[in-house]
């Protein structure tokens, strides 16, 4: 595409390029990328290095919006898993406080140690 229609791609000496129109115009620069807030690798427990985006054969390609999809989805899933696991935790506590009170018979107590409104 860049030289079929006419742009050129200048290579300076210190191993810049320049990009020009068809007409001579210089391509403007694009913004740099925002700096990401971690390293990829800490982002999830996938094995992500330069033999990874090898295809596995000769017809396979590089699938981005997969590999940005699964990304995503392993995202929300550890979000999910610690979600629940917090429940549980929640939950765990609730349960010391039902041995405390309830098998006592002193359900107003269990709800008022839970933080719960006791009926009035």
């Amino acid at each position: 595409i860049v030289h079929a229609y006419g742009y050129l791609i200048i290579v300076a000496g210190d191993g810049t390029f320049t990009f020009t129109k068809p007409d001579g115009t210089l391509v403007p620069n694009c913004p740099r990328l925002p700096e990401a807030d971690a390293d990829l690798s800490s982002q999830h427990q996938a094995d992500v290095a330069a033999h990874t985006i090898i295809p596995a054969g000769l017809a396979d390609k590089f699938d981005l919006d997969q590999t940005i999809w699964a990304y995503f989805a392993n995202a929300r899933l550890a979000e999910e898993r610690r979600q629940e696991h917090e429940l549980e935790q929640e939950l765990a506590g609730l349960s010391e406080h039902h041995d405390e009170y309830v098998t006592q018979g002193d359900a107003d107590g269990y709800l008022a140690a839970c933080g719960l409104q006791v009926p009035g």
